[in-house]
């Protein structure tokens, strides 16, 4: 089984698909511990990261601080497909990559997460979208909350406004908030080619 196999195989289980890309050579770790691609050929990666800014009412925002390096959801993978494929409904939700919403759950992520998969979930508002970089999608959201909440441990981002089309969701660190605490959440989707 060469290294795009096994890495699907493991994405099928739901298993840690970073992990298992490291372990076959196609990742590895930089200096800070961000992962690094390491160039096969004819082989393109997609990892998605999520980052937090957490700032108290009144407050100094704090350092954003890397949350998540996962895997993106199987619905996510079939939009795809389906998109280059001009299938009109998936190629719209593919310009809509931009639905943010947290939650305060703990199950570990896989790639059958969905909306439904959220605890306790805090909305649904739109992010802006564009580029890190030439290959790195990016959406940002700042949710604004009210009221007294659970601390916030999750964070999914999805194609509609209606909690559909679920891309990816991540486990975060626990975050406290009160009434008034904002959290930026920066999404990016890093789409690397091979050698």
């Amino acid at each position: 089984m060469n290294p795009r196999e096994e890495s699907a195989a493991v994405a099928e289980r739901g298993g840690h698909i970073l992990t298992e890309l490291e372990r076959v050579g196609v990742l590895g770790k930089g200096v800070g511990g961000e992962t690094n691609f390491v160039a096969h050929e004819n082989t393109a990666i997609m990892v998605g990261r999520l980052y937090t800014e957490f700032t108290p009412k009144g407050g100094v925002k704090q350092p954003m601080k890397l949350e998540s390096e996962r895997v993106i959801t199987n619905v996510f993978a079939e939009l795809l497909v389906d998109a280059m494929q001009a299938i009109t409904a998936p190629a719209a939700y593919m310009q809509n990559i931009k639905y943010h919403s947290s939650g305060t759950g703990g199950g570990a992520e896989a790639v059958g997460d969905a909306f439904a998969t959220l605890t306790n979930a805090h909305g649904i508002i739109v992010g802006n979208q564009g580029e890190a970089s030439s290959k790195v999608y990016q959406s940002v959201a700042t949710l604004t909350y009210t009221g007294s909440f659970t601390p916030q441990t999750e964070h999914i981002i999805m194609a509609e406004a209606d909690g559909g089309s679920a891309v990816d969701r991540s486990l975060i660190s626990s975050q406290a908030v009160g009434n008034g605490d904002t959290i930026t959440f920066t999404y990016t989707l890093t789409v690397a080619s091979g050698g």
